[in-house]
């Protein structure tokens, strides 16, 4: 994380009249809060996250229930989304076996695939981060 990052953050903040805010990865963990006289600003030490190209911060989508992730609705069928895909609101991305029974994983906003977090057949818990997805 680097100052440019911090100051587009605060930026997105004011231009979205927020007045807090949490981001965090496995090493980055960043909580800013506007009002009064500060803003708190906390990082731990950690690697570039974002490209000089964006500001834009990636959301996660996480899983709704435990069970099996699929990133294909059969073995022969291609992906639902690969990295760099651009995904629409509602937009099945992916699908989670649960009971023997399959539940549609949708994008809950429209934007670009940044990350897939999780492999395919791979079982995950509810909650689990799947996804990323630059919001726009």
């Amino acid at each position: 994380m680097n100052l440019e990052d911090a100051k587009a953050m605060i930026e997105l903040m004011k231009d979205n009249d927020l007045t807090e805010f949490d981001y965090e990865t496995e090493d980055t963990k960043i909580h800013l809060k506007r009002g009064g006289s500060a803003v708190n600003f906390s990082a731990a030490p950690s690697q570039p996250t974002a490209t000089a190209a964006t500001n834009l911060i990636p959301e996660t989508v996480n899983a709704e229930l435990v069970g099996t992730f699929y990133r294909a609705p059969s073995p022969e069928d291609d992906p639902y989304v690969s990295v760099g895909d651009k995904v629409v609101v509602g937009q099945v991305i992916g699908m989670i076996e649960a009971m023997k029974m399959m539940h549609d994983v949708k994008a809950p906003y429209s934007g670009t695939l940044k990350q897939i977090l999780v492999g395919n057949e791979e079982s995950v818990e509810y909650a689990q981060p799947l996804f990323e997805i630059t919001a726009e």
